[in-house]
């Protein structure tokens, strides 16, 4: 059983605390995901399996051990991708427009997925793929992927910041806040609108440029629904060039939406991770065709 292990040396704050409360508070592991483990006997004080209500001493080594998954339906594919960072925790890629992040069905492939399960492989590295985000087909940019079990659960309950660069139809004057739940719609499984009774979600957005009556939106979502930045620019009567699914046929050809931004604490080591993506270049050349400038 390959392992990922999380090791901790017990100073005079957590030498005050159970190690329950250590795991909880410095790994923001769960009371489920630590009794999951104690039974395993995969937590360790000195090299020993350990009561989990015990305090230890200053000096003691905290150790814990995740079993690794292994992959089982997803096929490698010699994708290429576009790496931004990566260490032996993260690997963070920019996604080009077109692609889905994971492949709907075992036979299908050609997904972000299976170009990454290729990548891992070819450095003998468990091709586990565990995407801590996603984005829709139709939208660019960057896509966070965690090595290890440890590493996505610790993404999942901490979060990170993101941004978005949208190019939407109308002049939106002043930077402002949308705070309206998202429902799927009736009789569709794949459209969402705004509803009361649906989930709530927060989008804060921002006018970067205007452009021959149109916004560049910087976009910052507080949480993560289906859908979330097309429906709530829709719901404030600016839907995304290219969106046919909340707005109306125009000039571009996918919706007008990039991540082009994440900063993040890195799981193990708690150090800074920030990432930029490029703007894909036909979100430039819509940019270009609207206002005759070069965006850069």
């Amino acid at each position: 059983m390959d392992l990922m292990r999380f090791e901790l040396v017990i100073d005079e704050e957590t030498s005050n605390m159970r190690i329950e409360e250590i795991l909880i508070k410095k790994l923001s592991m769960s009371k489920r995901q630590i009794r999951k483990l104690k039974n395993l006997r995969l937590i360790l004080l000195n090299n020993e399996p350990v009561y989990v209500k015990s305090y230890p001493s200053i000096g003691d080594r905290l150790e814990v051990n995740f079993p690794e998954e292994h992959v089982e339906n997803m096929e490698p594919e010699d994708i290429t991708i576009n790496i931004l960072y990566e260490d032996k925790d993260l690997l963070i890629v920019d996604k080009e427009a077109g692609m889905n992040v994971h492949p709907s069905s075992k036979r299908e492939g050609g997904a972000l997925a299976n170009g990454v399960a290729y990548y891992l492989s070819e450095k003998n590295e468990n091709p586990m793929v565990r995407p801590v985000n996603r984005l829709d087909k139709d939208t660019s940019g960057i896509v966070i992927f965690a090595k290890n079990q440890y590493a996505h659960f610790y993404l999942q309950q901490n979060g990170f910041e993101k941004e978005y660069i949208a190019i939407v139809h109308g002049i939106v004057k002043e930077a402002s806040c949308v705070d309206i739940p998202i429902e799927r719609e009736e009789g569709s499984i794949i459209k969402r609108k705004a509803g009361e009774s649906g989930k709530r979600a927060v989008t804060y957005y921002e006018p970067m440029e205007y452009i021959d009556g149109s916004t560049v939106l910087l976009v910052k979502p507080v949480t993560g629904r289906t859908h979330q930045i097309r429906v709530h620019l829709c719901y404030i009567g600016h839907p995304i060039y290219g969106d046919t699914l909340y707005g109306k046929p125009d000039i571009m050809k996918r919706q007008a939406l990039h991540a082009w931004k994440v900063q993040l604490m890195q799981p193990v080591t708690k150090k800074l991770v920030r990432c930029e993506a490029p703007l894909p270049e036909d979100m430039k050349t819509l940019i270009k065709t609207l206002s005759g400038q070069h965006y850069s």
